[in-house]
């Protein structure tokens, strides 16, 4: 009989432990199915999905980008940019691939030293970090937040969460503080995505790649090439047309491209 209830108390003492865990799980459980890695060739960001398939990331992410490539599991997904603001540097992708979950956008406010989460591709890695809320001001004119949690050059464009697992923000930097990382505040991303934002415009920014851009240096060069030589050949050529037909004796004394030479009977 003791034995019984000694089993039944550690079950029931697993499934609590297991519930207290459960509910004490990172909020960003959610987001670990909607962000992923966003490969513009040379250089790779963030993007998640607030919406079955639509993203968002950092403008300056995707502005050089012709066709941002969403990698997940099961392989590279194409999406185009179909929403952006340069001045806020946000951006929105929309794509035929349907990721997991979703994070959605909704009301949620802030304090100073609360907990935050950030789940992002830092080196081209997703992970979550976690830190503090620094500051709420503008950085360089945009509305930002300030975050403790860990950036890096590859988490553009990725989620801040709070406790709750509500959007706060969106990750564009890092500070002059390079410990913190800048992000751009949820009231303004809900804006963009509303279109009230200003400077907000539909679809990419006409972009160069840099292929291209490589490819129209090569032509100025030729260019410029050729039209040295053409301008070296047409002074030889006159140079040399001018000096034949020149040659004159005017008195025993010719002239030779303007040049006179006595020829000594003077």
């Amino acid at each position: 009989m003791k034995r019984a209830i000694a089993i039944v108390l550690i079950g029931v003492f697993t499934l609590f432990k297991g519930g207290i865990a459960l509910a004490a799980s990172p909020p960003v459980a959610a987001a670990v199915g909607a962000t992923f890695l966003l490969d513009c060739g040379a250089y790779t960001g963030t993007a998640w999905q607030f919406s079955p398939g639509l993203y968002l990331t950092a403008n300056h992410v995707v502005v050089h980008c012709r066709t941002p490539m969403i990698v997940s599991k099961s392989g590279a997904h194409r999406s185009n940019v179909i929403l952006h603001n340069t001045l806020d540097d946000v951006a929105e992708l929309k794509s035929s691939f349907i990721a997991p979950s979703s994070i959605p956008i909704r009301v949620s406010s802030i304090a100073t030293n609360e907990k935050l989460y950030v789940r992002a591709a830092p080196g081209g890695r997703l992970e979550t970090s976690s830190g503090r809320l620094i500051g709420d001001f503008p950085v360089d004119g945009i509305p930002s937040i300030e975050t403790s949690a860990f950036v890096d050059p590859g988490s553009s464009g990725g989620v801040v969460i709070n406790e709750s697992g509500d959007v706060v923000g969106l990750v564009q930097k890092k500070s002059t503080d390079p410990t913190f990382g800048v992000a751009l505040r949820q009231p303004f991303i809900s804006g963009f995505l509303a279109r009230k934002l200003p400077g907000t415009d539909a679809g990419p920014l006409p972009i160069s790649s840099a292929s291209d851009i490589s490819v129209d240096l090569l032509w100025m060069m030729v260019a410029t090439v050729f039209s040295a030589i053409s301008c070296i050949w047409w002074v030889v050529h006159r140079r040399h047309r001018f000096a034949t037909k020149s040659v004159q004796n005017y008195d025993k004394v010719p002239v030779v491209l303007g040049r006179v030479f006595w020829d000594g009977e003077k």
